[in-house]
Parts: structure tokens; C-alpha cells; sequence
């Protein structure tokens, strides 16, 4: 879960749970009115805790605009929530399950660490649930950074066949830093714009290919194996080459020819 700043302080006589949450259902507004701004979304805990109700939306297309409102809250960290439409209302009420089940805070833990950025609980959920990851192939270091050992004696991409494709979302979440990825990256055929999480190095190929990127930013600075990346970005051999160390060669791939980000992107 994306969310809470350091500086937050507990206020004497508040539970450091309830203020938890209440930090979080404040930054997770503000997001999603900025997102989707011009709408109207309002907390709605008379029903369930951790409800929100989005009112305003456009009356067209209600099932692309329900799986952007998904992607969105996959988007800001959450993974645990349901999103249901009224017609009748034309509304979308949001059931955010994360903020009553991840906030329990074990015994002689630091609220704020039970809830950090980067918190192993945290980081391990999302890998094992996106990714397909064993928990033995991930080392989650002491600044929060990830490093990803794939078990070779199941091919190179480990005993559960690892990987962050297809997810349909935008970009990592914010908990999420790669740091060396042992093995081959697949992060390919999402919607990414950027690559920020990826990590810094990785041993064999790297995929990225599908992706409707923007910009080289966080692309890995070593790469072992081939570079595949989608060739309608338009980024070229020399500046990919000026920025990463590439091992083997840089696949600029195509789908049938002429291609379309509306055949790029996977929208869920």
C-alpha cells in the first residue's frame, strides 16, 4: 500500500491506528480527484469502513470507466477492493478492504513501520499475488529495495515462471524498487509510461516491450542478456545504449506491422 509520509506525526490521545487510516483515506482522495478530476468523491463510512462514493461521472462507457477507476486504485497501492456502478444513481461505490484488513498492527511494532512504504509484509503480498514470485526468490534489503533471485534449475524465470506482465497497470507501485533482478525481467504488455521501480540492474533479458513509454528514466543501467522494447516509442539504439549497459543486442519489436497503442495496451 502506497502511502504514508514519514513525518506523520501521532497526535497524543489519537489511536496511531485510526490516525493511520485517516492519513491514508485523505492522500488516497486527493489521488483520485486528481486522476479523474472533474468528479465528486466523498468518504461514506455510514455504510463500511474504508467506502467512498464517486458521483458526476460522464454517463458513457460505464465499464472502460469502472476498469480506469480499478487501475487507478491498483495505481495508488491498494489490492484488496471491490468497485460496483448504479445506474440508477450513476455512481461508482468503492469498497477499500485494505484499510480494514492490512491495519493491524502487531505488539511491539512501530505503527509507522507496520505501515511503511516498502514494509516486507507489503512487498511480498504484491509479488506473490501479481508475479507469481516464491517467497525464497525474494530479498528485500535494508533501505526497502528488492533484489530477485530466480531459481535456475527451473528455467530463468524460476520455479513459478516470475514475471510482471500483463497487469494492466500504469506504472509500479511506489513500495515497489527493483534493485538486481537475477534472471529475465518480464514487464511487458502493461500500460507503463515510465519505468520507475525497475531495477538497476538485470542479469539476463529485459522486457518492456508493450508499453507505451514516455521517456528512458529508470531504465536498468546493465543488462546481460537483449533489450526488448516496443519500437513506436521512438527512442533510438544510441540513446539507449548511452544510458544502459546492454549485453547482447536491443529488439525494437512490432505487432503485425503498423502498430497502435490501442493495440499496445491491455486495459483490465
Amino acid at each position: 500500500m502506497k502511502i504514508i509520509k514519514e513525518h506523520i506525526n501521532f497526535q497524543r490521545g489519537i489511536d496511531p491506528k485510526d490516525a493511520m487510516k485517516t492519513g491514508i483515506k485523505q492522500q488516497f482522495l486527493k489521488f483520485i480527484i486528481k486522476e479523474l478530476f472533474p468528479i465528486v468523491i466523498k468518504e461514506a463510512n455510514k455504510y463500511q469502513s474504508g467506502t467512498f462514493i464517486i458521483y458526476d461521472i460522464p454517463r458513457k462507457k460505464p465499464i472502460e470507466q469502472k476498469n480506469k477507476i480499478k487501475l487507478l486504485i491498483k495505481k495508488f497501492g491498494f489490492n484488496n477492493f471491490e468497485v460496483i456502478f448504479s445506474e440508477n444513481y450513476n455512481q461508482y461505490t468503492i469498497y477499500i478492504n485494505d484499510l480494514n484488513e492490512s491495519l493491524n498492527f502487531e505488539r511491539n511494532i512501530d505503527p509507522k513501520a507496520a505501515m511503511g512504504i516498502g514494509s516486507r509484509k507489503q512487498i511480498i503480498t504484491w509479488l506473490k499475488e501479481n508475479g507469481k514470485f516464491d517467497e525464497d526468490e525474494i530479498e528485500i534489503l535494508k533501505n526497502g529495495t528488492i533484489n530477485v533471485h530466480l531459481d535456475y534449475t527451473y528455467g530463468l524465470r524460476g520455479k513459478n515462471g516470475a514475471g510482471l506482465s500483463n497487469l494492466g497497470i500504469f506504472e509500479l507501485p511506489t513500495f515497489i524498487q527493483f534493485n538486481i533482478w537475477r534472471g529475465r525481467c518480464f514487464m511487458n504488455w502493461n500500460n507503463m509510461t515510465n519505468m520507475r521501480g525497475c531495477p538497476k540492474i538485470v542479469t539476463e533479458n529485459f522486457y518492456i516491450n508493450g508499453n507505451p513509454l514516455e521517456s528512458l528514466d529508470y531504465l536498468p543501467k546493465e543488462i546481460g542478456g537483449i533489450l526488448f522494447i516496443a519500437k513506436i516509442c521512438g527512442f533510438t539504439e544510441a540513446e539507449i545504449r548511452k544510458i544502459s549497459k546492454i549485453g547482447n543486442e536491443i529488439k525494437f519489436t512490432n505487432t503485425n506491422g503498423e502498430q497502435t497503442w490501442d493495440e499496445i495496451k491491455q486495459i483490465k
